[in-house]
Parts: structure tokens; sequence; C-alpha cells
């Protein structure tokens, strides 16, 4: 089942989808999201929701197989509270397929696959008396999916919030919430915890995913380029907007590229 949940968390989607919704990027806006939409939406329904919660356990195995030798920190350590205590395995990053890494967890890259216009995916873990700070995600294009794999306790401990509303991760629930609005997460506890983090466009959006993706791609490049000085923010916002859509035309050619270059890896370590 899913979080115990308010009913007010969970967005109606015939009227959400019902409206006219426009694409917000953070790196393009000066302004927060206002969106129309809740903290979290309501994916009870989704037949992929159901296909991963059925089987998180068979991807906790492949997480226990594989060990920490696959977290990396995460690629912008600023956001934590701890250097290098927030490490993630990158499957996908909005179109840029880690063959290497799925390689490793090939029950978990099928359950992937079946899932149609899945962005991003990757293993987070947050280690122990850590946090990731108040920030805005990337974009409002996708519902950001949480699924638990290792749990080291609850509120008030070790939660997760989405503007003034906070949850517990709970093992066989799942949560999705809008990655545009404010968010943060910790884990007081002396444990790991460990999710399964999947980013799936929304079906408003799905007309110019390919683009959106490769401009979200474009924003994380430049993010990651000046993490340590934060000088892209200081850009006035057509700048900004220029250099996301330039690099979003190399990142268009890039994607297919560099994941061909991967199906050959792919092929020579069978």
């Amino acid at each position: 089942m899913l979080v115990s949940l308010p009913k007010t968390f969970w967005c109606n989607k015939k009227t959400q989808l019902s409206k006219e919704n426009k694409i917000w990027l953070s790196y393009s806006s000066s302004k927060k999201y206002n969106g129309s939409e809740p903290a979290f939406f309501n994916i009870s329904n989704d037949v992929w929701c159901q296909k991963l919660l059925n089987n998180w356990e068979g991807v906790l195995r492949e997480i226990e197989g594989n060990g920490d030798k696959s977290f990396v920190s995460y690629f912008n350590n600023t956001f934590s509270n701890k250097e290098s205590q927030w490490k993630f395995i990158p499957l996908r990053m909005w179109g840029v397929e880690y063959s290497k890494n799925a390689a490793s967890f090939p029950f978990t890259k099928s359950l992937i696959e079946e899932i149609p216009f899945v962005a991003s995916a990757s293993f987070s873990k947050l280690e122990p008396e850590t946090k990731i700070k108040k920030h805005t995600g990337d974009s409002n294009i996708m519902y950001r999916v949480h699924i638990p794999l290792i749990v080291p306790g609850s509120l008030p401990e070790c939660g997760f919030k989405v503007l003034d509303e906070s949850v517990s991760w709970e093992l066989g629930s799942a949560f999705a919430f809008c990655d545009a609005f404010e968010h943060e997460a910790w884990n007081n506890t002396k444990m790991d915890r460990v999710v399964l983090i999947l980013d799936i466009i929304r079906p408003e959006f799905h007309d110019k995913y390919i683009w959106y993706r490769a401009q979200i791609l474009a924003t994380l490049w430049v993010q990651f380029a000046f993490q340590k000085s934060n000088l892209h923010n200081k850009f006035p916002i057509f700048v900004r907007v220029f250099v996301m859509k330039v690099l979003g035309v190399f990142a268009l050619l890039y994607i297919p590229f560099h994941n061909f270059l991967g199906r050959i890896y792919s092929r020579k370590i069978k």
C-alpha cells in the first residue's frame, strides 16, 4: 500500500490534466514555483507503481549483493550538510544511460525498462546523521518517485518534507512528489537510508519529452561546473536561457551517442 497521507496531498489527475500546464525549469526562472499541484501525487492506481512495489525486495537483494562499492558522492555535494555522505548510483540520468552500473543491477534495469517515459533512475543513500538541505528541484515536468529499500527509522528522526508536509519512508510503500517545490530530507539515525528514485514524465508533458529532457541535462552540466563558486546563479535570466538552449542542442546529440557507446560496452561484457 502507499504511504498513508491526508487526502489533501493527492492530486486529482483528471482535474490537473484538464488545465494548461507550462514547463517550469529552476535554472531559467527567477521566481519560486507557484504551480497548482499539491506536494504529493497519487500514483496508487498506476500499473508501474504496483509493479515496483511488488518487486522491491528483489531490487533490495541487488543492492545488498553489490554492497557499497557502486555508490559515489552526489555530483553536487553542496546540497548535504556533510560532504560526500549523500551518495547515489545513477542508472539513467535524463536520458543518459549508465550501462556499467545498470549491468550490476539487471533485475532493477528490467523493471525500469517496462515503465514508459522514465527520464532518470538512481539509487540514493543518505548516510547516518546527514541532511539534504532545503532546495528547489529541476522542474515540474515529472513525478519524482521514491521506492524505499532500507529505512532506518521514521519521523521525526528520519523523513522527507515537501513545502510544509512531512512523511516517513515505509518499506513496501511509495510516494511521488512535485520536484519543483522546495523539499528536504534527513536521516538522524545511526544507519543508512536507501531508496530507488525515478523521474517519470507527467502525461501533459509527453509531447516535448525529448527536448525537455535535454534542457534539464544541460542545466545539470552547468550546475556541476559551477557548484563551488555558484557563479551561474549570478547570470542574468536571458543568459541562463541562452546557455540552457545551446547546451540543450548539444545534449540532444550527446544522449544517443553516449547510449550507443554504452550498448557496445554492454555487448562486450556479456
